[in-house]
């Protein structure tokens, strides 16, 4: 098995942007430049921590729990004959072995992962009576340590609806897929069902064919074959046409692992998998990734050679001349901080511009599906209360249930298609902001460069959305767990024929109350709340970049100015010392523009021809 040339080449070009920005860190941290010190250790410490998101999909009892905890290398997640997991939990990495439960109330505990059984699984929180929120667990697993978070889901299609309902739920929230499918039986209609959904709201799915030491090769070579033939005829268009399809099997791979018995590993074909996936995974975030931490490396080594050019030329400059200098400088720096706040008030214009692009896209989706969505929710009372084998007790659960699915199906379109634009728009405010903070930080570098003599470079200013804002589904549930008619226990007693004009009265404004409530929520918990943090994390780091390029200068002239009222020798030392830190800055600068370079030519070269 071998590994692609794109995870190769992110391994490679993280190793080096790691090589290049501890040396940067090293001759800032010897030049007592704490500002850019800072920042490259923020940069590296980012980089470390890049993370990708991972969900475990397919039917209950495909082995879903076991195929992680072979990837994991040791038994973590509870796995059992009946079906397990009830409570979305994520996997990333930790030093040590430990998890942490969150709450609906918001609140946190954290427990040894002996215990998770009793929080995650329907076993020991039956029907999630604990309000758990999340489980997450931290493993000190080799596939953890690139930043994969794997994220175990409750199986689809056991006789526990609400492991079902919260699998349906979270589909809108998956940044990749991992869809297990098993031998033994086949891909059946539930699986499909699921698949559609998930299909639907994204392309990045792989599958493997579970529990293949259930059977023999051959067989499991017709399994894969029928399984590639009912997916594509299903989903057609949805699923890429080359459909792949990995048969392993995760409880060789584990019992392999805890043996310590490789044969038995390389059998189960689980680690050929893992490299697959983990290349697959780093083609999503690699470009971005690698990107945008060379160019902060990058600008950290132009800052920092400008530091020790102005403090070398200032060290043969008259002092009386230096003074006067520096005063023009600081004199100059007005100018800047008007550009930057005139920056700020036109993002904040742009902030706003798209939060009223949002608020009349949400008008128009209830203007459009407020009134289908009444009559939908009408229609299934009125069909549950002619069934016999219903009650009013038992109709109000149902309607309390099937609206709460109606209102995620509904939203889900519009949060996909909203995530959309607001990305679009947002990404043409960042555009816009670094192209004024080129051509500010520019100015600012030229201006050091006539007064000081400093030799600038093209280095340029770049921020991009973090992932903690960017805009993809989030793991965290966005709609209530639970939604209540209060028709009324004594109501609730009422034959199903009287009881009807009572639910029917109470169901127009509930639906929409609800329909308006969760409406408001997904506007500020989904994209308003992320579209003024990034916005704080654009402004921190426009803030940043000109401070360190400001400060730069004069903390070279007053560092300069100090220095200079010490002997001849102490002075003979700091040049001499500054030189040599100045030119293993100009081979650490110059590698890091190449390597740059390279990573772009590789992108250019790997990407798909167009045509014409």
């Amino acid at each position: 098995m071998t590994v692609s040339n794109s995870y190769l080449d992110y391994a490679y070009q993280k190793a080096e942007i790691e090589r290049t920005g501890k040396t940067i860190l090293k001759i800032a941290q010897q030049t007592g430049n704490t500002a850019i010190a800072g920042f490259v250790s923020e940069v590296l410490d980012k980089l470390s921590k890049e993370e990708f998101y991972l969900a475990i999909l397919g039917l209950f009892k495909r082995g879903k729990s076991t195929l992680i905890n072979a990837m994991l290398g040791q038994p973590i997640i509870p796995t059992g004959v009946v079906p397990v997991t009830s409570v979305i939990t994520r996997i990333r990495f930790g030093d040590s072995l430990g998890a942490k439960i969150r709450f609906s109330d918001g609140s946190e505990k954290e427990i040894p992962v002996e215990e998770l059984r009793e929080y995650v699984t329907e076993e020991g929180n039956p029907e999630n009576e604990k309000k758990v929120v999340v489980a997450d667990v931290f493993a000190p697993a080799p596939i953890l340590k690139d930043g994969i978070i794997l994220v175990d889901t409750p199986g689809v299609g056991s006789t526990y609806l609400s492991g079902t309902t919260t699998t349906f739920q979270f589909l809108d929230r998956v940044d990749f897929a991992l869809f297990v499918l098993a031998v033994d039986p086949p891909v059946g209609q539930q699986e499909l069902e699921l698949l559609n959904s998930l299909a639907s709201k994204s392309n990045k799915i792989l599958f493997v064919l579970n529990k293949i030491d259930y059977v023999e090769p051959t067989a499991v070579e017709e399994s894969v074959r029928y399984c590639q033939k009912v997916i594509s005829k299903q989903l057609g268009p949805k699923i890429d046409s080359s459909l792949i399809i990995y048969p392993l099997s995760a409880k060789l791979s584990l019992e392999g692992q805890l043996h310590n018995n490789p044969k038995e590993v390389e059998r189960s074909c689980e680690k050929d998998f893992e490299l697959i996936l983990k290349q697959t995974l780093m083609a999503q975030k690699e470009s971005l990734i690698i990107k945008s931490a060379w160019k902060k490396i990058e600008k950290s080594a132009a800052d920092l050679r400008t530091f020790v050019e102005v403090k070398l030329n200032t060290l043969e400059m008259p002092l009386d001349n230096l003074a006067r200098l520096l005063a023009e400088f600081e004199q100059y720096l007005t100018t800047v901080d008007q550009k930057k706040r005139e920056l700020f008030y036109v993002l904040e214009g742009r902030v706003k511009e798209i939060i009223n692009m949002l608020d009349e896209d949400l008008a128009a989706f209830k203007k459009e599906q407020e009134n289908a969505l009444v009559k939908q929710i009408e229609d299934f009372a009125d069909q549950r209360l002619m069934s016999e084998k219903t009650t009013a007790r038992s109709v109000v659960d149902e309607v309390d249930q099937y609206l709460k699915k109606s209102l995620i199906e509904v939203y889900s379109e519009f949060i996909r298609n909203e995530d959309t634009r607001v990305g679009s728009r947002f990404q043409q405010l960042v555009d816009e902001a670094n192209g004024k903070m080129n051509t500010l930080i520019g100015d600012v570098k030229h201006k050091a460069q006539q007064l000081f003599g400093s030799q600038t470079t093209d280095s340029l200013f770049s921020v991009t959305l973090d992932l903690e804002t960017r805009f993809y589904y989030h793991l965290d549930p966005i709609f209530f767990d639970r939604i209540t008619f209060s028709t009324g226990e004594i109501a609730q007693l009422l034959p199903k024929s009287l009881f009807k004009g009572i639910l029917k009265k109470q169901l127009d404004e509930r639906v929409r109350d609800e329909f308006d409530r969760n409406g408001g929520r997904i506007r500020y918990d989904y994209f308003v709340t992320r579209v003024n943090q990034a916005v704080l994390m654009l402004r921190r780091d426009i803030n940043r970049a000109l401070e360190s390029s400001t400060e730069t200068v004069k903390k070279a002239v007053y560092e300069a100015q100090d220095l200079r009222k010490k002997n001849e020798t102490e002075i003979f030392s700091s040049v001499i010392l500054l030189n040599k830190l100045l030119g293993e800055l100009q081979v650490a600068q110059t590698q890091a523009i190449r390597k740059q370079l390279g990573h772009d030519f590789e992108q250019f070269r790997q990407a798909p021809p167009t045509g014409l």
